[in-house]
Order: C-alpha cells, then sequence, then structure tokens
C-alpha cells in the first residue's frame, strides 16, 4: 500500500464516519486510532530517515505528523529527528532548494515548497535553520537570459502561447 494513501488516517481519523459531522467530530475519540495510524508509519520509515526514498513523501508525513492531534515535533523522537535530516541531507548548499536527486525544475520547487511548510510546521531549531535556506532560494530573483538569442527565445515562447502579446517592434534588419 502506499504511504500516501495512508495518510489521511492521520489527519482526519474517525471511528465511525457515518456519524461524524463538522459540528461532533470533536466527541470522537481520535487519539488511539491516529497512535495506530503513527505505529504503522513509523513501522515504514527508511533506515536514512526518509519514507520510500522520497523528498516529498518524507515531506508529507512530516506535515501530517506536525499537524497530527498530537502535535509531533523533534523532541518527539528520532522519527521526526531522522526525517528532518534526511531532509537536510537533500538540500542543495548552493541553492537551498530540498529535492530528489533526480527531479526536473518543477518537481524540484514542488518538493521544496512541501518540505519548507513541513519544517516551519515542526518549528524546532534544526527544522527552521534548513527551512531559511530554502527561503532565501524562493527569494532569489530569477534569472534572466543573458544573451540575446535565450531571450529571443523565450520571448518566441511567450508570443507561440500567448498570441495576443506584444510584438516587438522590427529590428533594423526585419525593415530591410
Amino acid at each position: 500500500m502506499n504511504l500516501l494513501l495512508s495518510l489521511p488516517l492521520l489527519l482526519a481519523p474517525l471511528q465511525d464516519p457515518a456519524t461524524a459531522t463538522v459540528e461532533n467530530v470533536s466527541q470522537f475519540d481520535l487519539k488511539g486510532t491516529v497512535d495506530a495510524s503513527v505505529r504503522w508509519i513509523r513501522a515504514r520509515q527508511s533506515e536514512d530517515g526518509s519514507y520510500e526514498g522520497k523528498v516529498g513523501t518524507t515531506s508529507i508525513v512530516l506535515l501530517a505528523l506536525a499537524e497530527s492531534p498530537r502535535k509531533y515535533r523533534a523532541q518527539d523522537g528520532p522519527f521526526i529527528q531522522d526525517a528532518i535530516e534526511f531532509l537536510a541531507s537533500r538540500q542543495d548548499p548552493n541553492t537551498g532548494q530540498v529535492a530528489d536527486p533526480d527531479s526536473d525544475k518543477l518537481e524540484a520547487m514542488t518538493q521544496t515548497i512541501t518540505a519548507w511548510m513541513a519544517l516551519t510546521k515542526l518549528a524546532d531549531p534544526r527544522s527552521l535553520s534548513i527551512a531559511e535556506k530554502i527561503e532565501a532560494s524562493l527569494a532569489s530573483p530569477p534569472r534572466f537570459p543573458e544573451r540575446s538569442d535565450e531571450l529571443e527565445g523565450a520571448a518566441q515562447l511567450v508570443r507561440r502561447h500567448l498570441p495576443h502579446a506584444p510584438r516587438p517592434p522590427p529590428t533594423d534588419s526585419e525593415q530591410t
């Protein structure tokens, strides 16, 4: 069973979902169900601290644990600390991004943002130091094309997908 499919057990486990409503959900005793779910998830943690060996899954598990009724934090044990260290091991020292090595740019950004969400929710000094480096990577300005042919290629791409985008004035070579 995919670990991500089991995460709703942590976030909203109910003894009898058919009788639950927004008004009465607080009457359910969820701690036993949550504890059983946490034990199940902890048993699936890899030796490197990850869940399924992936930044995204590990981040979502950490976020679910932090948001659970018990509000797990790093001081609650190595199952949280090891997952934090796994994320730290995947942080690029130059960019601050936290991603799996084989990720494309979009996946890396998604994983980085998910890791940031989990780490800021945990709010311990180690998590926050990793999150600060992520914030620096997210706050950095985009890299503008360095060469005019790169800039023109980007402009053509925009025009292709936005046909009503303004056209630049013709250059001297185009006017002849």
